[in-house]
């Protein structure tokens, strides 16, 4: 569970054990390698940049031109490293963003898929797959 590798930082002892209704609805633990764990440098160094230099803000601080000639890169090759960024970020959130949003089934649902294979389903999936193999390395 959550408290189990508490032992390993200190002595540890449970002094009271009880639930508290609502305390968890805007808090999840979260692995920041899960989300930032499989972006490569590139990808990372190009979010980082854009981030740091005002790409996201509205109105816009710099645009992709000037982001590439400031890193010394192709335009093209900087937005294909962001898009694969933000589409592992993105990915990567939407378990969490599902359970927020507190919605039961995706709305993502493919229309090339079977039914009762949403997005979401398959998210949750491999967050299970991940978790599961995380604790079996551990």
């Amino acid at each position: 569970g959550l408290l189990k590798g508490l032992d390993k930082v200190g002595k540890t002892e449970v002094l009271h054990k009880g639930t508290t209704e609502g305390t968890t609805d805007k808090a999840f633990l979260l692995s920041l390698g899960s989300l930032f764990g499989n972006l490569t440098e590139k990808q990372m160094k190009a979010l980082l940049a854009a981030v740091e230099s005002g790409y996201y803000e509205i109105p816009k601080r710099t645009t992709a031109d000037e982001l590439a000639t400031k890193l010394g890169q192709p335009r093209s090759t900087l937005e294909e490293h962001i898009r694969k960024a933000e589409s592992k970020v993105v990915l990567a959130m939407a378990p969490y963003m599902m359970m927020y949003a507190r919605v039961p089934e995706s709305p993502f649902t493919s229309k090339t898929r079977s039914a009762g294979d949403t997005v979401g389903a398959r998210f949750m999936k491999q967050l299970a797959v991940q978790t599961i193999e995380k604790s079996r390395n551990n």
